[in-house]
């Protein structure tokens, strides 16, 4: 069994900082890029207008793609950390 800390969600966070600041430092075309906190995924609704959704995505550039799908990925993984810890803490 692994016990997770706070300090593990601490370095997820910073990863997702360290990401963003090599994609600046490599990147033309930064200011194309929208970032957002991996906290506002939280505020995404089951039944929002999917149409609307894929509209939006496809005027995206490949680069917003790209910095969209790894920050849902890291979101994703911090949603699993969270759960796996609180099942854990479960049968403490």
């Amino acid at each position: 069994m692994v016990a997770l800390k706070k300090t593990d969600f601490q370095e997820k966070s910073d990863l997702n900082l360290e990401l963003v600041h090599e994609f600046r430092g490599h990147s033309d075309n930064w200011g194309a890029v929208f970032f957002v906190p991996l906290e506002s995924f939280k505020q995404i609704k089951l039944d929002r207008d999917l149409e609307r959704v894929r509209q939006r995505y496809m005027q995206s550039t490949k680069a917003e793609l790209v910095n969209h799908l790894i920050r849902l990925e890291q979101y994703v993984a911090q949603q699993n950390q969270i759960w796996l810890k609180n099942e854990f803490e479960k049968y403490q």
